[in-house]
């Protein structure tokens, strides 16, 4: 269990540019079709709602790099799931995996499996740093302006690997007409 948390450790300081390249790649191999547009877009769309719903509760907290937290929170989704942020993250990543059609049919089975091994170990590394006892407890709400402003790098990540997601299926599928 201490090699999974150091690994933890390792992943959390580093969670914002470990899944890029596997991002790109996936939004360059995109091809952008029905059914599967329509499901990527609500699951976006609800990773989205539950990342601002937690964040309404933790606040700027999410974003920090800190070695464990200040208080425990147990407003909003923090009072039915541990991890929400986590949730909404791998529901989220599994939102954009199925609008862009990338990796034919095996993908989308095979990204929560990744999602589960990248958060696992940083759980298990967060666990190992919240004491039992003696940590404050905090069950108020931030401000829509303040959850806001702190995920604005999440709506810009997204809207990134959905514009370049639109671009390569939009270029492969004229490539493919024009042969």
């Amino acid at each position: 269990m201490a090699r999974l948390a150091v690994l933890g450790g390792f992943l959390f300081r580093h969670r914002d540019v470990l899944p890029v390249p596997l991002a790109i790649a996936v939004a360059l191999s995109s091809r952008i079709r029905g059914g599967r547009r329509v499901a990527g877009a609500l699951l976006v769309l609800t990773g989205l709602a539950i990342r601002l719903w937690a964040v309404l509760y933790i606040g700027g907290e999410s974003r920090s790099r800190g070695e464990g937290p200040a208080f425990r929170t147990i407003g909003g989704p923090y009072a039915y799931f541990r991890h929400p942020l986590y949730l909404a993250n791998a529901v989220l990543s599994e939102g954009l995996v199925l609008f862009s059609g990338a990796g034919k049919r095996w993908l989308p089975f095979v990204f929560p499996v990744l999602a589960f091994l990248f958060y696992a170990p940083i759980v298990a590394w967060e666990q190992g740093g919240v004491p039992r006892r003696g940590i404050p407890v905090r069950a108020n709400r931030f401000g829509v302006r303040t959850a806001l402003r702190s995920e604005r790098r999440t709506y810009q990540s997204v809207f990134a690997f959905l514009v370049v997601s639109v671009v390569s299926s939009f270029v492969r599928n004229n490539l493919r007409r024009n042969r």
